[in-house]
């Protein structure tokens, strides 16, 4: 691999902090990534700066260093895009978690109007004052019934809730 050496331009550039690869819940391997590449690479970066790069914000002797170095055979990091395969099968996309049904439906069931909210004005100032049911129905769009009148049953708010 050619030596690089830092740019002129690097000093504009913003401090990505070092990957560890341990913890997702606190650093995401995958908006690293991203990060890194936004940060550090300009469009037209060749390989060897990308890969040079990549080493140099691994935090030294950690699992992603340790991978790295020792766990990765040359040929699965002598390109930017198969060093990304192995990062990506290494530390896959955090799955995004999505509310159950029952979490839905009781959401679902806690967003309602009171009949003695309806007709007021809400908002901080003048200019930025709208009725009641308006502002509602505008942070509430998914709701299945009329801002003034409630829902038709839990049957109805329940198969809603669940259909989305």
């Amino acid at each position: 691999m050619t030596t690089l050496h830092p740019t002129d331009d690097d000093d504009n550039m913003p401090p990505v902090e070092l990957f560890h690869g341990r913890n997702i819940r606190k650093q995401n391997p995958q908006n690293w990534l991203r990060t890194l590449e936004a940060n550090k690479f300009k469009h037209d970066s060749d390989d060897n700066t990308r890969l040079y790069t990549f080493s140099k914000h691994l935090e030294y002797n950690s699992k992603a260093d340790t991978w790295f170095r020792d766990e990765l055979i040359a040929t699965q990091k002598d390109t930017w895009a198969k060093l990304v395969t192995e990062f990506n099968r290494k530390w896959p996309a955090v799955a995004k978690v999505e509310p159950t049904k029952a979490e839905l439906q009781q959401k679902l069931l806690e967003v309602k109007l009171k009949d003695e909210e309806v007709g007021l004005k809400v908002g901080d100032d003048e200019d930025d004052q709208v009725w009641s049911h308006v502002d509602w129905a505008q942070r509430y769009p998914f709701a299945p019934y009329s801002p003034t009148t409630s829902p038709p049953g839990p049957d109805s708010a329940t198969e809603y809730a669940t259909s989305r």
